[in-house]
Formats: C-alpha cells, structure tokens, sequence
C-alpha cells in the first residue's frame, strides 16, 4: 500500500534532504481498541513514510528517505478499512506550547524530525 505512495516535490531531488520514519512501536492494551493490530511491524517503515521504491526510475534514482528517526505506528482495524492513531504507539515529545504544557505525543515523520542544536 505504502509502495503506491510517491515522494512529493521536492522530495524526489538528488539534492534535498528527506527525512522519513520507521517504527519498533508495536504494542497497544488500549481496551477501546481490542482486535485492532499495528499496522507496520517492528523495524519497519512507519504508516506515513514515503519512499523512492516505487519510482519507474530507481535503478537510477537515489535511495529516499535519506534519515530515518522512530516516528510511531497506527493501530489497523479488524476488517482493515480504518487506521487511527493511539498514545502508545505515538511519541512523547516536548511542546512547542509556550505556556502551560511541556510535553505532547506526536507521530509519523513530523515526530521524526529531531533538531540537535
């Protein structure tokens, strides 16, 4: 599924910098979703991230996503018709609130995105 989606511009240049995710998040024991599965397996590439697999050119096009950082996974519903995201399979990461909340869960690719100043 994830194959049938292309890199968007600009992504697909040789010159830009793609950051992608992958994930090890693959346990959930939310009651409200009993059945519901993970949808990527462990150490694979995280439900929103892109690649260049896909590309009828890529015998000669350059490996996309260039980083890859732990970006979460989403839970899959029994008949495979929904996806949603849960606290435990996202990411605890500082806020960018400036008051009165220091932490927050985030997932897919923004979640991957670490910058180390």
């Amino acid at each position: 599924m994830r194959d049938l989606i292309l890199k968007a511009d600009p992504a697909q240049s040789w010159n830009a910098l793609t950051v992608g995710a992958y994930t090890d998040k693959t346990t959930h024991t939310d009651p409200e979703y009993m059945g519901w599965s993970p949808f990527a397996v462990s150490e694979d590439i995280a439900p929103s991230t892109r690649s260049s697999i896909s590309w009828g050119w890529r015998k000669h096009a350059p490996y996309k996503p260039d980083l890859v950082e732990e970006g979460g996974n989403k839970l899959l519903s029994p008949n495979r018709d929904e996806m949603t995201n849960t606290i435990e399979l996202s990411l605890l990461t500082t806020s960018g609130r400036a008051s009165n909340q220091l932490f927050e869960v985030n997932s897919d690719t923004s979640a991957a995105y670490k910058p180390h100043c």
